[in-house]
């Protein structure tokens, strides 16, 4: 973190496994550059305590056991500091905080994973999603290997975290509708807000009727309309196992108002490489909602409210 009056010299971001069109050969003429964070020494761990209480100082005996316990893991830190503040074990007391009750054995959290719960315990509503979110993810979300953050420090938050993030959004009901003789149609998908997750499950997806067996790769194969996933974000369609597959694609729409999205700060919506991506499956027939095509194709009809598309 910055000194009082100086200006930060490094932009530090997190990185996960989302819609990746950009290799790593790119990436680094980009600028990116990847660095491991190793677990901080006393003073550093002490240093983010007081950053995370807003400088206010908590007392010794619990500032020794949160980075006695927490042994230098940053995202430890954070959480557990959170925890003691929130648990009532200490009050603010001015400039610092000061002991509200005596330290039972187990009132401070040994793990990351227990420090975590304790937090959800405090909100009922969010435990129950956790949960329910952890249920879908062990039966429903195919293989996480590619979602886990390296470092074995992580192994519980990283559990918990998927387990969330599942019951968000990788349980959107994701619609394929095929038109034609079973089998051998074509496909119109509708993907609403789904996530990686829901489009890895997709690999392993089976389905048999009058003795025709179809899966998921075969369906994306046969796309030839892609409503675009979540607004075209940077995690809703993956590239190998999505627009790869979709070998077919006639025509997507990006039902998008990026002006808004850029109020709330939500990122990039639509992703520029997901509409170039698109758009050399289906040239001059990637559609968004907010804007009207440059080149509108003789099959497209548009009015204020709505798109047309024959094919």
């Amino acid at each position: 973190m910055p000194g009082p009056g100086l200006a930060p010299e490094v932009l530090v971001g997190q990185i996960c496994h989302i819609y990746d069109l950009v290799g790593a050969g790119e990436a680094q003429e980009r600028g990116v550059v990847g660095e491991t964070l190793n677990r901080l020494p006393r003073r550093q761990s002490a240093e983010m305590i007081a950053y995370v209480t807003g400088g206010k100082a908590l007392p010794k005996e619990i500032s020794d056991q949160i980075v006695d316990r927490t042994d230098g893991v940053p995202l430890f830190i954070e959480e557990l500091t959170k925890t003691v503040v929130e648990s009532g074990i200490v009050a603010e007391a001015g400039d610092h905080y000061a002991m509200a009750r005596p330290i039972a054995p187990l009132a401070i959290p040994t793990s990351l994973q227990a420090s975590l719960l304790a937090r959800l315990d405090r909100l009922a509503t969010t435990r129950e999603v956790a949960q329910i979110g952890a249920f879908f993810q062990d039966n429903y979300v195919a293989g996480a290997d590619w979602r886990r953050i390296d470092g074995e420090w992580l192994g519980s938050a990283t559990e918990l975290a998927l387990a969330l993030q599942s019951y968000t959004n990788n349980t959107s009901l994701v619609l394929a509708l095929e038109v034609g003789e079973p089998g051998k149609g074509d496909v119109l998908l509708f993907a609403a807000d789904a996530q990686v997750g829901n489009w890895e499950s997709w690999q392993t997806w089976t389905c048999e009727t009058n003795g025709v067996k179809m899966t998921g790769p075969d369906l994306l194969k046969r796309t030839i309309f892609y409503k675009v996933g979540h607004h075209g974000s940077h995690n809703a369609t993956l590239k190998g196992h999505g627009v790869e597959e979709m070998d077919g694609l006639k025509a997507a729409i990006i039902p998008v108002d990026e002006a808004e999205a850029k109020k709330k700060r939500w990122g990039s919506m639509p992703l520029p490489d997901l509409i170039a991506a698109l758009e050399k499956k289906a040239p001059g027939m990637v559609l968004r909602t907010d804007q009207e095509p440059v080149t509108r194709a003789s099959n497209v009809v548009i009015d204020d409210k709505y798109f047309e598309v024959i094919l």
